[in-house]
């Protein structure tokens, strides 16, 4: 057998990855964040020149039929779905949006903007240092 070959009969875990894994009917590419929730695949496909690339959120609806990747969001430079799967927290340039998790563009994302205008942060370099030190 195929599962054999690649890993042997020993060690269960082979067997079980081999079991569980699923190929996705989509083009091979240059693909990294894989993140899902219950409707549709997510991830970011880069260009080709590795890290700097132009950058895309893609995804796939989950199903047997119709397979189309959809372009979600361009220019991203990663992503976060929300733990009940129904937002994507998106970086786009210096900015960061929260949108729709769905298989398909977003459309006018400037409502979606996330308002960082009025956070700060107090930050005490010396204490910062001194816990740096004691941690270590």
């Amino acid at each position: 057998r195929a599962s054999e070959r690649l890993f042997g009969s020993g060690p269960r875990i082979g067997r079980e990855i081999q079991r569980r894994i699923r190929e996705v009917p989509v083009s091979p590419g240059n693909y990294s964040g894989l993140q899902v929730n219950d409707k549709a695949l997510f991830w970011v496909e880069r260009g080709m020149g590795g890290y700097g690339a132009p950058s895309t959120l893609k995804a796939v609806k989950i199903g047997n039929e119709d397979i189309k990747v959809e372009t979600v969001l361009e220019g991203v430079r990663g992503f976060e779905l929300t733990q009940d799967g129904k937002k994507i927290f998106a970086r786009r340039g210096r900015d960061f949006f929260v949108i729709e998790a769905a298989a398909r563009k977003a459309g006018d994302i400037g409502n979606s903007k996330v308002d960082l205008a009025g956070l700060s942060f107090s930050l005490d370099v010396k204490e910062n240092l001194r816990q740096l030190f004691v941690d270590a």
